[in-house]
């Protein structure tokens, strides 16, 4: 007769083999939630820029019809205007002077705004007369170009622009956090990334804003026939026309 105790010491607890298994299991159910849940945040923060950026949009044209003008940027990140008024702007691009606006700091992903301003809407006498020099394209079928589909051309969606707003989205490359970092691209060695590369050239006055894409296998931006690479920067912009109408109507231009 078998005893009580071999009884319960060969029903107790789980082999190697079988602990393994479970939790190889857990392992797979809990992969399986996390990745919805990281989707749905980054969604949710691509969201919450997106709303920030649309008030930073609101407050430069408040700010225009105060002032007369558009801030210059910030070009040693205490939040603050450099130049501007009677003075010509410290540079031309900077971050956003987000205590002068009232504004957001950072974006969703705790990384500094980035902005451009044309040096003649950011001094006193602007006129109607003033154009700007910013440029925002995108990329796809270029109506002007009859019977020939470029998925992949430049499309311009605004010229003479004068003031741009840029978040570096998700992955932040080029972005800046607070303490001054700049977060670098890891692919030092291609520039098929040209899109978002071009965003992040602080010497350039073109910017481009398209859908977000993944990066793809052997990706370029340009070519029909490759797939399209990492792209996730938000940008908002103002026109000449959005601009001049808002000062118009609040009484301070002409």
């Amino acid at each position: 007769m078998r005893s009580h105790a071999t009884g319960f010491a060969s029903c107790a607890g789980f082999t190697l083999v079988e602990l393994a298994i479970v939790l190889t299991i857990i392992a797979t159910l809990l992969g399986t939630l996390l990745v919805p849940l990281a989707t749905r945040v980054e969604a949710n923060n691509i969201r919450a820029t997106d709303r920030a950026m649309a008030e930073i949009r609101e407050a430069l044209l408040g700010y225009a019809v105060i002032n007369r003008r558009l801030p210059c940027p910030d070009t040693d990140m205490d939040g603050s205007e450099n130049g501007g008024g009677a003075v010509v702007c410290a540079a031309d691009e900077g971050f956003l002077p987000w205590a002068d606006l009232g504004a957001a700091s950072v974006d969703a992903w705790g990384r500094l705004y980035r902005y451009r301003v044309t040096a003649a809407f950011a001094r006193e006498g602007l006129s109607l007369s003033d154009t700007g020099d910013i440029h925002i394209v995108s990329r796809g079928d270029n109506a002007s170009t009859a019977g020939i589909v470029e998925q992949r051309g430049r499309i311009a969606l605004g010229t003479g622009v004068p003031v741009v707003v840029l978040s570096h989205g998700p992955n932040g490359y080029g972005g800046t956090t607070l303490s001054g970092t700049r977060i670098a691209d890891p692919d030092t060695t291609n520039d098929e990334t040209r899109d978002e590369r071009n965003n992040r050239n602080d010497a350039s006055s073109e910017f481009v804003f398209r859908g977000i894409s993944a990066e793809g296998s052997h990706c370029d931006d340009a070519i029909e026939s490759r797939s399209l690479c990492a792209f996730d920067d938000r940008v908002v912009w103002l026109s000449g026309n959005v601009l001049f109408n808002r000062m118009i109507t609040a009484g301070v231009l002409p």
